[in-house]
C-alpha cells in the first residue's frame, strides 16, 4: 500500500492521464501499475496536447491517485486526481488549464468546484 505519490522521470508516458478517463468507470490497480510503465507514445501524447494548454516551457507534469489503496502515478503535475467518496476531484496547477471538459467529475479550482461533462466523444479513440 501506497503512502503517497510516487514520481516518475520523463521518460514515462503522459498518455497515461488521458487513459485514465476511463477513472469513473473504475481502473484495476495493476492495470494502472502497467500502463505507468509503458514507453512513451507521441500518438497518445498529441491526444493529450489537444486536451490541455501544454506550458511553451516544457511539458506539463502530473500526478494522478486513484485512492488510498491504488499505487500514485505521476508525469508531474498536469493535474491530481483524488477519490473522495463516491466522487472523483481534479485540481489543475496555475500553469496549465483544460482546453475542453475530458473528464466526468468535479474540477476542484482556485474558483470552486466546477462540473465536468461526460468523457465520451471526448477520448474517443484512446485505447483504455
Amino acid at each position: 500500500m501506497d503512502s503517497g505519490p510516487r514520481r516518475f522521470t520523463d521518460d514515462r508516458t503522459l498518455a497515461v492521464v488521458v487513459r485514465l478517463g476511463a477513472f469513473c468507470c473504475g481502473i484495476e490497480a495493476s492495470l494502472v501499475e502497467r500502463l505507468a510503465t509503458e514507453p512513451r507514445d507521441p500518438a497518445r501524447d498529441r491526444v493529450l496536447a489537444e486536451l490541455l494548454e501544454v506550458p511553451s516551457d516544457g511539458p506539463p507534469a502530473a500526478w494522478v491517485h486513484l485512492s488510498g489503496a491504488a499505487p500514485a502515478l505521476g508525469v508531474d503535475e498536469v493535474m491530481r486526481v483524488e477519490d473522495v467518496g463516491d466522487k472523483a476531484y481534479y485540481a489543475l496547477p496555475t500553469r496549465c488549464r483544460l482546453k475542453r471538459p475530458a473528464f466526468r467529475g468535479v474540477w476542484a479550482t482556485p474558483a470552486g468546484l466546477l462540473p465536468c461533462l461526460d468523457p465520451r466523444g471526448v477520448l474517443a479513440g484512446v485505447s483504455t
